[in-house]
């Protein structure tokens, strides 16, 4: 396979597993189901929940401006009260870490930021979305970490598919969902090879934001430590949560999984035979503790074919 081949599988992945996709439609006054007493909440229900929470992650679609609206104005919340305690994001390489470390001080607004980080010649991540909650962070004094893993470690993985040991979030319950979704994003046309490799590379990337959260943790007895990931990784049945829990089982860590209007389509949903009558949330529970409703985004993303 070539090596422009692999980048492009690569991007494929990444764009179709972060659960990445709003169309503007009438908004429910009450978005937000609630999984620990089943019933649906509004914004304001759920935001007195979530100072209980020590590890919060928010699972969006990365192309979906509804999403990072909703991220920001929990960010906003949280700090407003004096309870957050740290952001964590994927769309920042451990790499990034001295660089982020040094802004502190030394940069004065979103603007310098963006210089300070150079943010020009990262590809993939709109500062629009992100740049607000890095600023938010920064301008604060809230630790801001980097949640992902670098490109060599990520191509050291695709070359290699040796299966981790089956223990804790390795085992086939969770590895076997990871594969299932990677070879539909590639329309089923994907090396055995290549899913392993996949599949742990999802994982070492879960594992990195969870070691960064449980850091987090250690050092603060309290207040909100929040992940800003995309909804695949943010699943508490098969995502990153699951490593906190591994890692840190005393932690207390939640998850919000923004669900498009008409994501119930999803493969892995439809195929269970969800009846079309079915409340949008069914069949989707398991993916966190609390499910928010949206518009989907109007975007172009990539077809797997």
């Amino acid at each position: 396979m070539s090596k422009l081949l692999k980048l492009s599988w690569l991007f494929c992945f990444y764009s179709v597993i972060s659960g990445c996709a709003a169309t503007v439609e009438k908004q429910s006054e009450k978005p937000i189901w609630q999984q620990q007493n089943s019933q649906l909440i509004t914004e304001a229900d759920l935001l007195k929940k979530l100072p209980e929470v020590d590890v919060l992650y928010l699972g969006e679609a990365h192309d979906n401006p509804v999403h990072h609206q909703h991220q920001l104005a929990i960010l906003e919340y949280l700090q407003a009260k004096g309870e957050l305690a740290g952001v964590v994001m994927e769309m920042l390489n451990s790499d990034q870490q001295a660089k982020i470390d040094g802004a502190y001080g030394k940069v004065n607004s979103q603007t310098e930021l963006y210089n300070w980080l150079e943010w020009q010649q990262i590809k993939g991540w709109q500062w629009d979305f992100y740049g607000p909650m890095m600023w938010l962070a920064i301008k604060n004094n809230i630790p801001l970490k980097a949640g992902n893993i670098t490109r060599k470690q990520i191509m050291a993985l695709y070359h290699s598919s040796t299966k981790p040991k089956a223990e804790g979030p390795y085992i086939g319950a969770i590895r076997e969902p990871l594969a299932k979704r990677i070879e539909e994003a590639h329309c089923n046309k994907i090396d055995q090879k290549s899913l392993v490799a996949m599949v742990n590379i999802q994982q070492a990337r879960d594992k990195k934001l969870a070691e960064e959260a449980v850091k987090l943790s250690d050092g603060m007895k309290s207040g909100v430590k929040v992940i800003i990931t995309g909804s695949f990784h943010a699943r508490k049945d098969v995502g990153s949560p699951q490593f906190v829990q591994w890692l840190a089982p005393n932690v207390n860590v939640a998850s919000v999984i923004f669900i498009e209007a008409n994501e119930e389509q999803l493969p892995e949903v439809s195929n269970n035979k969800r009846s079309t009558s079915a409340p949008w949330y069914k069949g989707v529970e398991p993916w966190g503790d609390w499910l928010w409703r949206t518009p989907k985004a109007d975007t172009n993303r990539p077809d797997c074919g």
